[in-house]
């Protein structure tokens, strides 16, 4: 009789080997997920990277476009040609717009010439809308200029006189002169100056006391001045001490 040996692996090894095959089957899908992802990392990645250039290359394409129409408007300022210098100016303003965002300070050169070219143009409103805006980021500045304040101001005033609105001069003015009198070393004359046109604007508006109490300050302002002018004056024609040659007691002995 033959005898038939049968084997029957045993329970740990079967179970080794199915979780030897678990294993290398998540491996595999592993890697697979793997790959598959790196490729699409890699596809983003290109994408990111192409989107980039294409955004640098529209920036660029942006600051030449904006320097190229200011260039052009000033010409065409220079030429007096006013509609087509305002026109070149406000696509200046919408380029900054798309390429810094809207509020940016780059903006300020461009509205400064509009409102030249509106001005000239009799389009006192729009000249206002634009000075205001020169004027916010003059005020809005890390570290503002206290001369280019004052004279954004100034020139605001000056629009509103033009445009007969005396209520908003008076206003501007008003603001003026509270900021002379904080920063006391603007010149004194441009002070004057601002109280001189302020009272006349208050007597415009039928606000005789108020131009009165503005006329009386401006009257001291101009008191001071001559006197600082009439003391520098004398100290500079004063002449300087007389050297006196010592007396022979006062001169030292050499000695023999």
């Amino acid at each position: 009789m033959f005898s038939v040996l049968i084997l029957v692996p045993s329970p740990c090894h079967c179970q080794g080997m199915a979780e030897f095959g678990g294993t290398h089957a998540m491996s595999a899908g592993l890697g697979a997920g793997l790959a598959a992802s790196y490729g699409n990392h890699s596809k983003v990645v290109s994408r990111s990277y192409q989107a980039i250039i294409k955004a640098q290359q529209g920036v660029l394409a942006q600051s030449k476009a904006i320097e190229q129409y200011m260039k052009y408007g000033c010409q065409l300022e220079a030429q007096k040609n006013w509609a087509d210098a305002e026109r070149s100016f406000r696509y200046v303003l919408q380029v900054i717009s798309r390429r810094d965002g809207p509020g940016s300070v780059k903006s300020v050169p461009a509205l400064q010439h509009l409102v030249s070219v509106t001005k000239a143009q009799k389009k006192l409103d729009d000249a206002i809308n634009f000075q205001e805006t020169v004027l916010a980021f003059k005020k809005a500045a890390p570290i503002p200029d206290p001369n280019e304040v004052v004279n954004a101001q100034s020139r605001l005033s000056d629009l509103f006189i033009q445009n007969n609105d005396y209520k908003g001069a008076a206003s501007v003015l008003h603001q003026s002169v509270s900021y002379y009198n904080s920063h006391p070393s603007l010149p004194r004359q441009n002070k004057q100056a601002a109280l001189a046109s302020y009272a006349q604007v208050l007597r415009k508006l039928h606000k005789d006391e108020e131009a009165e109490s503005v006329e009386a300050a401006n009257t001291s302002e101009q008191k001071l001045d001559n006197n600082e002018h009439n003391t520098k004056a004398i100290i500079e024609q004063t002449p300087p001490p007389l050297e006196v040659a010592p007396t022979s007691a006062e001169q030292p002995k050499t000695e023999k």
